[in-house]
């Protein structure tokens, strides 16, 4: 992870934390999986891990019918006072994410 992307990462993880959303979604190139790592030692660092669950949902748009060729995925992190479970899914095309 070069300079400007540790730094855009760092200044999504001060807002989080500042604004304290009870979801926040992040999305991204599928090439941002090479950096997952690190990035999730960041969210770690920042103390997102500890008030958040974490999922990260891959989505290909030319399977919901966009003609976009770019794979995309989104990093979506929710509050844990929602629940204590969470389940991510695809149903019939579209993501379904169940707190229990």
């Amino acid at each position: 992870m070069d300079e400007k992307e540790a730094k855009v990462l760092d200044d999504v993880i001060v807002a989080i934390n500042r604004c304290q959303p009870l979801v926040a979604i992040l999305e991204n190139v599928y090439g941002f999986l090479r950096v997952l790592g690190q990035a999730k030692d960041k969210f770690e660092e920042g103390g997102l891990m500890e008030d958040y669950f974490f999922a990260i949902l891959r989505m290909d748009p030319k399977r919901f019918g966009e003609p976009v060729t770019r794979r995309r995925i989104y990093l979506c992190f929710l509050r844990k006072i929602l629940g204590t479970t969470i389940i991510v899914g695809f149903q019939k095309g579209t993501c379904v994410i169940t707190l229990t």
